[in-house]
């Protein structure tokens, strides 16, 4: 529509009717600030305007959003204008949703009240364009002043037209952003507080450990989304905790070799969850990488070095260093220097040497020494060492038995595989029969199938020998590929003799940050608001559902007293025939919560749901 003059014109804008946390934004999207401020430069240009400005809709009224080339006072006086056909110039375009020109503000009964602080400003004429949506909706206005009275160049209007609805989306897309951050708060509100409410060390652990590790980070330079990113990792990073049966969980003693397969597989867990929150996409990731080592021996994906989230490597350092100075129902904590002295020793190999350099300054701590460098030099001499070994044979695997009291054996070390499970393995004489074989026979063990069978513990390989060194260790050397080289007894009994000699006993920090997998289960989901929490209630349930191989799984969850409970459902092989049982029994839950475990399930009758 061609502008009118000053009785006949109208300019669009539209209604941002809240504020923006300039924090809840997405990663990489401009927040409001900044996005204006590029978008007035920008119209500015279209216009050749000497001054302009850009406000927002806010219910009836128009507040400043940015401006260029008006004194301050001006920019205060018209902040919170009312949106009317009578006031001024951009009151008018944000009421009818048209271009309003003022070529004279002195002569226009529609500045009347803002003309003293329009004369003191030089300003003598004005016009207006609203920032509207493609569905009619005005956001805004965007205002160009002369201190001559003039109307604007046919072409500068035209220009400014075309540019704004694209100002228009953009906004609309941060406000979407903003709604999406504020739902993905609340579910963070809600993950977190399952966590901390399973018992006092929980709720102390993951505060604290969340506290420092945003210190640390701010030491190494994050910048405030990244530290927030930082935060969550901190206290989400067992969320996957909730696919873990609580028999797992809650086991007082040491867990077998297949359960710690199952343990091992909450990282992937909790990223699947996170993954489908808004805006947790990069907590997701440093949470899947939480137990990742530095010298690239970790689980889930054994990646290494700067390839783990910088998140993963600082909730690490921190998670184990609170863990280590923790008292805990089977053991007392550590005192802060020796803790420290754990974190120096392994800091190249298990721990990223300047997160931990980071901490050790934050809490003023003297910084690694020669200590680390020598560490990882018997590092790496050992897997040089091992590597010889396992060349003779051409194993890529090799575990190192130890025996730990009673029947039981545990993993100290090795290669390949062998190295990244060090300290996580525990096997018991009467469940493996290979290693009973070697007890009793003395000799090796071989093992040679066309596809992978059992060794031990977890271990599958096409291809294994299994060999008691002189020190009483059992040596297992394996290959997923193909043959092992035929040596005799003797040969192998030397190899695994050396194999024995090359590793030592499991770093303490190691065992320390392996307990941090045997957290007690998650008691109870905090009630919360959210208009994304039946997804996010769907997207944990399809999870869990996966997780323990079961038929149907719910979850429930009351989003503020007085409203109906929201309850988000998995189904992939069964469904209830009727949603009101299904409603009344996730109701009768969610009113027993506090008396509940986190899972449940009922193997007692085959078929029975």
């Amino acid at each position: 529509m061609p502008p009118t003059t000053e009785q006949g014109s109208t300019v669009a804008s539209a209604g941002v009717a809240e504020s923006y946390r300039e924090t809840a934004i997405a990663a990489g999207a401009l927040t409001t600030g900044p996005f204006l401020r590029e978008a007035l430069r920008h119209l500015a240009r279209l216009s050749a305007a000497e001054a302009s400005s850009i406000l927002l809709v806010d219910g009836d009224r128009l507040r400043h959003g940015a401006a260029s080339g008006l004194p301050a006072t001006y920019t205060a006086a018209i902040d919170g204008l009312t949106i009317s056909p009578t006031t001024g110039t951009c009151g008018v375009a944000a009421a009818t949703g048209h271009p309003r020109v003022t070529p004279d503000i002195r002569e226009d009964p529609n500045w009347t009240g803002f003309k003293v602080i329009a004369e003191a400003a030089n300003l003598r004429s004005c016009w207006s364009v609203p920032i509207m949506t493609p569905d009619g909706r005005v956001l805004g206005t965007f205002a160009t002043y002369a201190s001559t009275p003039g109307e604007p160049a046919s072409d500068d209007l035209r220009a400014v037209l075309e540019y704004a609805p694209i100002v228009a989306l953009g906004l609309e897309s941060i406000r979407h952003q903003a709604e999406l951050a504020r739902s993905s708060e609340s579910i963070v509100l809600a993950l977190t507080s399952a966590l901390d409410s399973r018992d006092e060390y929980t709720a102390s652990h993951s505060s604290q450990t969340a506290a420092l590790a945003a210190r640390v980070g701010a030491r190494l330079g994050l910048d405030p989304l990244a530290l927030e990113s930082l935060s969550r990792t901190a206290v989400l990073h067992d969320i996957g905790k909730l696919g873990i049966s609580s028999e797992i969980l809650g086991k007082p003693g040491p867990l077998d070799a297949e359960q710690w397969r199952t343990m091992r597989r909450h990282p992937i867990i909790g990223e699947r969850i996170l993954a489908r929150v808004p805006f947790l996409e990069d907590v997701a990731r440093a949470v899947r990488h939480e137990h990742e080592r530095w010298d690239g021996t970790g689980y889930p994906d054994g990646i290494g070095g700067e390839r783990i989230p910088l998140a993963s490597r600082i909730v690490l350092v921190c998670d184990s260093y609170h863990a280590m100075t923790s008292d805990r129902p089977y053991r007392a904590a550590m005192a802060p220097e020796v803790a420290l002295g754990e974190l120096r020793d392994n800091a190249g190999s298990q721990f990223d040497p300047t997160v931990v350099s980071a901490l050790l300054a934050e809490l003023g701590a003297p910084g690694p020494e020669p200590q680390p460098a020598a560490h990882l030099a018997r590092v790496q001499a050992r897997g040089h060492a091992l590597g010889a070994v396992a060349d003779q044979l051409g194993a890529a695997d090799v575990f190192v038995f130890r025996p730990t009291g009673g029947d039981r054996w545990t993993h100290i070390d090795g290669l390949g595989r062998g190295c990244g499970w060090a300290g996580n393995v525990e096997v018991h004489t009467g469940q493996e029969a290979h290693l009973l074989q070697v007890l009793e026979n003395g000799g090796p063990v071989r093992l040679d199938a066309p596809d992978p069978v059992r060794v031990l513990g977890p271990y599958y390989a096409r291809a294994a020998v299994l060999v008691r060194a002189s020190g009483g260790e059992v040596v297992v050397f394996g290959s997923g590929t193909g043959s092992l080289a035929a040596l005799d007894g003797e040969r192998l009994a030397e190899l695994a003799h050396r194999a024995a000699r090359a590793v030592g006993d499991v770093p303490s920090a190691k065992v320390l940050e392996d307990e941090l997998e045997v957290l007690d289960a998650v008691r109870a989901v905090t009630t919360v608001a959210a208009d994304a929490l039946a997804a996010a209630l769907a997207s944990m349930s399809e999870c869990a559902a996966t997780a323990l191989s079961c038929e149907f799984a719910a979850m429930v969850a009351a989003p503020g007293p007085g409203r109906e409970p929201v309850i988000g459902r998995a189904a992939p092989g069964w469904a209830p025939s009727d949603e009101r049982v299904l409603h009344a029994a996730m109701a009768g839950l969610l009113a027993r919560s506090a008396e509940l475990p986190l899972l449940a399930q009922d193997t007692s009758t085959p078929g029975h749901r």
